[in-house]
């Protein structure tokens, strides 16, 4: 009896060790997975093999040849044997985890035989990944042109002839979206495919009488002088530093601004601030008398 009991002890413990094992089994080959993995969205170039014997050269240029590589703590890309300084952050990522670029560490010898180029920035980096791709871009560029794009919503920009042009003040976006035209959020790969246009501006003359914008475009999806002007007509009303006075839907520039006009304005409700949009589209005509205004208020 004691040598069956024995037996069955002998096999119960030789299963607990079996179970024992295959869960840390298990698990180590999660953690395996999970390793390899991480590892896989960094390629590393295994080269000291290739660098340990005497290279041309050429040999060497040909084995590097449009890959990344480091030396110390930079990274450079190489293109015609030079070595181009990577310098943005996004451009390596893209590099690494959508062209699966290997990172290949320079020996000091190697390294002195090459010659520094230029920066490799996102320009260049579209310009050599992006080509097989232009019909797309193209797409790209039909779909957002006349929009305003941003990615992080601190810097926007409008686009045209697939060009991005950012925009110097906020206010001056409500010129260019509506409710029907909203602002884009886009991915900040896709806003650095559009090259760098002419910043967007809106400016006003020293006397203050016109009120100029660069996109002519744009005043055809303005209102009508009508719905623009609605309450306004005969009132004194200010756009930035300069006032005008509203009759017949048009804004005559009011040459000797005086506090007679404020006080009465006051009375009247005060004077209101164009938007950018009734800035644009009520047509200005010239200028006006501060007596004049005066009596024609109400």
């Amino acid at each position: 009896m004691k040598s069956f009991i024995s037996a069955v002890l002998k096999i119960t413990k030789l299963f607990s060790v079996f179970f024992m094992l295959t869960f840390f089994y298990s698990f180590a080959n999660e953690d395996d997975e999970k390793v390899k993995e991480k590892k896989s969205l960094v390629i590393l170039g295994n080269s000291e093999s290739f660098f340990s014997q005497k290279k041309s050269k050429h040999e060497i240029c040909s084995f590097i040849n449009n890959k990344l590589v480091t030396y110390v703590d930079l990274i450079y890309y190489v293109k015609d044997c030079k070595l181009l300084f990577v310098k943005d952050a996004e451009v390596s990522n893209q590099l690494i985890q959508d062209q699966r670029k290997k990172i290949i560490a320079l020996p000091v010898h190697v390294y002195a035989q090459l010659e520094i180029g230029k920066e490799y920035n996102s320009d260049e980096y579209y310009k050599d990944y992006s080509s097989k791709n232009a019909e797309s871009f193209q797409m790209i560029c039909s779909k957002y042109e006349k929009e305003v794009l941003t990615s992080n919503n601190e810097k926007f920009y409008y686009i045209e002839d697939c060009k991005k042009r950012e925009f110097n003040k906020f206010s001056d976006i409500e010129i260019f979206s509506t409710k029907s035209k909203p602002i884009y959020s886009v991915d900040q790969k896709l806003l650095n495919r559009f090259k760098f246009g002419t910043p967007i501006q809106v400016t006003r003359k020293v006397d203050n009488s016109v009120i100029k914008v660069p996109e002519e475009n744009l005043l055809a999806d303005l209102p009508t002088e009508k719905v623009l002007c609605a309450k306004l007509e005969r009132k004194v009303v200010a756009f930035h530093e300069g006032f005008f006075f509203v009759q017949d839907c048009k804004l005559f520039t009011i040459s000797d601004f005086n506090i007679d006009i404020q006080r009465k304005a006051d009375e009247l409700g005060g004077i209101k601030e164009l938007t950018v949009k009734q800035a644009i589209g009520l047509s200005q005509v010239g200028s006006i008398k501060s007596s004049e205004v005066l009596r024609k208020m109400r």
